[in-house]
């Protein structure tokens, strides 16, 4: 899947997503139990003054995991 990252346990990754328009994205760990535990999430991506400007859609995001 290509838009998954796996790590192991006890382990920290990270992820880059260049978004490509503004909205409400969620996520999820899809290790068994861990969803159902909350490890779930959302972000809310909007276009900066830049973007807008420019034309552009969306605005990249990092996220550890």
């Amino acid at each position: 899947e290509p838009n998954m990252v796996t790590v192991a346990p006890g382990q920290t990754g990270n992820v880059i997503w260049k978004f490509t328009r503004s909205g409400s994205v969620s996520f999820a760990c899809l290790q068994p139990g861990h969803y159902d535990a909350g490890m779930k999430g959302a972000v809310q991506v909007a276009a900066t003054r830049r973007a807008k400007a420019a034309g552009a859609k969306g605005e990249a995001h990092a996220h550890t995991h």
